[in-house]
């Protein structure tokens, strides 16, 4: 294209292919440079996909609960890690509200919250920490 007059002519057939990079900057690059650069840029992938990682969770049970109602819940602990629990609820903002020691035995896997007052709406956070392993385990507990 003629910047005078704005004419577009084609450009001559000499048998070499050429395209632009940049359409823009007006370089070409024959096909031959273009494959060149191909081979030399190795490509990247733009998203790499990431593996799961199993929570301690998914690992073992640790515990569920119930709530009986706004003053008392009811936790109840898998066999398969017994022993001294060190029991947490924590509000949104990581508030403790009740602190409680547990001692988990085949025996006995039922715990019982009691709390002071009862909870206001929100979400609060039963974190359960195996005072032997470390191992944590922590479930949302949603109070409507």
């Amino acid at each position: 294209m003629s910047i005078n007059n704005l004419q577009a002519q084609p450009i001559s057939n000499s048998g070499i292919k050429f395209t632009s990079s940049d359409l823009d900057n007006g370089i070409l690059l024959s096909q031959q440079a273009i494959q060149n650069l191909n081979n030399y840029i190795e490509p990247k992938p733009l998203l790499k996909p990431i593996e799961p990682q199993k929570t301690e969770e998914e690992i073992s049970l640790g515990f569920y609960f119930s709530q009986t109602d706004k003053k008392n819940i009811q936790l109840v602990f898998s066999k398969d890690e017994l022993g001294e629990f060190q029991i947490t609820l924590s509000d949104n903002n990581g508030k403790t509200v009740l602190e409680q020691k547990a001692d988990i035995s085949i025996t006995s896997l039922q715990v019982k919250l009691s709390l002071n007052a009862t909870l206001p709406k929100g979400m609060y956070y039963l974190k359960a920490k195996h005072t032997a392993s470390g191992h944590i385990y922590l479930k949302k507990l949603d109070v409507n």
